[in-house]
């Protein structure tokens, strides 16, 4: 259903222009702020500068490849991205994923599948309600862990997911650096 709130802002990653055009029409009379980028190798800069809450990335695209954005993209910023593109073999929606895709979708897809999906991995990525999100302060650091943004240094925070889960989880759990290690182990695959 259309709403005429702003839920989040997109960046969709697409060099058709007539599909990019159809799914932005589509998501922004739902509610998304969306803007498009067609080349791959301009994605980073777009994100870094607009500051999305999801990405929608196609794998098919001209100056870089989306797996590779993928990879460059899960190494820098928090948000959640879906790959939504028309391979539908195995290993790329293996390797998608474990690139650091969220979730991938195969084209075509209808339109209100897309937006549901959006959906759910906005409200996966976005802190609980009544659970305060406090920015964490290290000297002169100030850290944004839900943006995984400093607001001190206005750009985006240069740590791997795996040392924010730590950052974030060691200040606010004092003595239970056990959790924090096992959380590390976990993610990286180290014993």
């Amino acid at each position: 259903m259309p709403t005429a709130s702003i839920q989040a802002r997109i960046v969709l990653v697409e060099d058709d222009l007539r599909l990019s055009e159809l799914v932005r029409s589509y998501l922004d009379a739902h509610g998304f702020a969306v803007s498009v980028e067609s080349r791959g190798d301009r994605v980073a800069d777009r994100v870094r500068t607009e500051q999305p809450d999801l990405v929608v990335l196609d794998l098919g695209l001209p100056g870089k490849d989306g797996l590779t954005v993928c990879r460059e993209l899960r190494a820098e910023f928090g948000m959640p991205i879906l790959i939504l593109t028309s391979r539908d073999n195995d290993i790329d929606h293996v390797v998608g994923l474990e690139l650091g895709a969220d979730d991938y979708v195969i084209k075509p897809v209808e339109p209100r599948v897309l937006v549901a999906r959006i959906q759910a991995l906005l409200r996966r990525s976005r802190p609980v309600a009544g659970v305060e999100q406090a920015r964490l302060r290290f000297g002169s650091l100030t850290i944004d862990p839900a943006r995984a943004w400093s607001p001190s240094t206005n750009s985006p925070w240069p740590c791997p997911p795996t040392s924010s889960t730590c950052c974030c989880i060691s200040p606010r759990t004092p003595g239970n650096r056990r959790r924090a290690k096992r959380s590390t182990r976990n993610s990286t695959g180290a014993s």
